[in-house]
């Protein structure tokens, strides 16, 4: 069932985001992700957000790991730094 409460939401900006608690970002990071794209559940309706962390651990090898959170659980727990990062 959709909740149509979710579905007026305005976009998330576009770009690079950090994580607000330091205690979650890995060794060697600073935390910062980049939202791919906004999706929505197609049964529950549900707001997601796709985004990839814009840094690398050798376990991962040389793979892509995206990650699917909800858009609530991502706006909690992360804060738009801009379009991009100083290198």
């Amino acid at each position: 069932m959709m909740d149509a409460s979710t579905n007026d939401l305005p976009p998330l900006p576009a770009g690079v985001y950090r994580h607000n608690d330091p205690a979650k970002v890995g060794p060697g990071s600073r935390g910062h992700y980049l939202l791919i794209v906004e999706a929505r559940d197609h049964v529950t309706g549900e707001e997601k957000v796709v985004y990839v962390p814009l840094y690398d651990r050798a376990e991962w090898g040389d793979t892509l790991r995206a990650s699917i959170r909800t858009r609530a659980d991502f706006e909690s727990s992360f804060t738009h730094v801009g379009r991009g990062i100083a290198r």
